[in-house]
């Protein structure tokens, strides 16, 4: 009926507003229970967060504290060493300070001894003042009597003017070590011959010298006073007079000396041009178109080996080119050392000999110094040098 489906209607409409209703009521309820439950969880959070600062700042703390505690501990360790070392170097000052009042006494007792030898001291200067005052006037007298020595070896040399008149051309290299030389070179007439001779005497200086005065001498001798005109044989009678010169043994058979010479010893013919040579340990060198020539003598010293021994020296004639030239020279500048020890050697001045022979004598002079300086560079001359170079006169 009407009423029915009116009263029907109405239930279904309160039916669903009440529905509505219960469902507004249980969203609000759901919304509730959700704002509770976020509280819930902010809260806890907020706690959760604070624990964990707590626990963090706990943590640090006990951190600090331990680091603070084991520098603590470090500190009073270091103090404690600190305290000790001072303790020890307190004591070693108080046994330094003992030590330096030991050392003063030491040094006053000295400085008394000091002053004590002071006095002593002042008088040895004084006679060593005397010493150095008669040494100084004994230098300046033996400085006077080797220039004076000096003097006379250059005058018992043969002078330029001779030689100028004896050769055709000739250079001479005469160097000696000190003020006075071992080395000579000697030329002489004698009837129809012309005799020319270089000698390298054991030593140098004042030694040399002498032995080169008694050599000077006994050549003469030999030539003059003997009538010995043979080279190898003025050699022999050379030998006999050096040893007896240095002769101070009895026993003459078993004699022997370390003083003597070595030399090179010529005699030429103007007439025949007949050229003889002999040496004792010196060569001779010649060069001519056909090359350089050597003739190398007797390897025996003059005087400087036992008298036993064979003391004749042989004769070469020297088969020779009017244009050749000739050279006699002593082993000093061979024997000059550089500063690697190593010699300006024979081959060497033989080849400079070799290479320059054409050019004058002048300049083969100049080179040949030239070169040797350049070799020792500051290093000292070693040995007294003579060198002579000549070219036999045409008649």
């Amino acid at each position: 009926s009407i009423f029915n489906q009116k009263v029907n209607e109405d239930l279904a409409l309160l039916q669903k507003k009440f529905d509505s209703e219960k469902q507004k009521h249980l969203i609000s309820l759901y919304q509730n229970q959700s704002t509770i439950n976020q509280s819930i969880i902010d809260r806890n959070y907020i706690l959760l967060i604070s624990f964990i600062v707590i626990a963090i700042i706990s943590i640090l703390m006990g951190v600090i504290l331990r680091i603070a505690g084991k520098q603590k501990e470090k500190a009073n360790t270091l103090l404690a060493q600190s305290n000790h070392e001072i303790e020890m170097q307190t004591e070693e000052i108080e046994a330094q300070k003992d030590h330096l009042t030991q050392l003063n006494i030491i040094v006053k007792k000295q400085t008394e001894e000091i002053l004590t030898q002071k006095d002593a001291i002042e008088d040895k200067n004084l006679i060593l003042e005397k010493v150095y005052s008669d040494i100084s006037i004994r230098n300046q007298i033996l400085e006077e009597d080797l220039l004076l020595a000096r003097s006379l070896q250059n005058e018992i040399l043969p002078q330029d003017n001779i030689l100028n008149q004896f050769f055709g051309s000739h250079m001479l290299i005469f160097l000696s070590k000190d003020q006075l030389s071992g080395d000579f070179y000697w030329v002489a007439n004698k009837g129809k011959y012309k005799y020319i001779a270089v000698a390298d005497c054991t030593g140098h200086g004042i030694p040399g010298a002498f032995l080169t005065n008694i050599g000077i001498h006994a050549l003469q001798s030999a030539l003059f006073s003997y009538q010995i005109e043979e080279p190898g044989k003025i050699l022999t009678k050379l030998h006999e007079l050096i040893v007896q010169s240095f002769q101070s043994h009895k026993d003459t058979s078993s004699f022997s000396i370390n003083e003597g010479m070595d030399i090179a010893l010529l005699r030429w013919s103007p007439s025949t041009r007949e050229l003889v040579f002999s040496g004792a340990r010196r060569p001779l060198i010649w060069i001519d178109e056909s090359g350089i020539h050597e003739e190398k003598g007797k390897k025996r010293s003059i005087g400087a080996f036992s008298k036993n021994q064979d003391s004749n020296f042989p004769e070469t004639i020297i088969d020779y080119e009017v244009n050749s030239r000739f050279y006699l020279f002593s082993d000093g500048a061979t024997d000059q050392l550089n500063k690697h020890g190593k010699k300006f050697s024979s081959d060497v001045l033989k080849k400079l000999f070799l290479e320059h022979h054409q050019k004058s004598f002048q300049e083969q002079k100049n080179i040949i110094l030239e070169k040797y300086n350049e070799f020792r560079e500051q290093e000292p001359q070693t040995d007294d040098i003579c060198i002579l170079g000549f070219k036999l006169p045409e008649f």
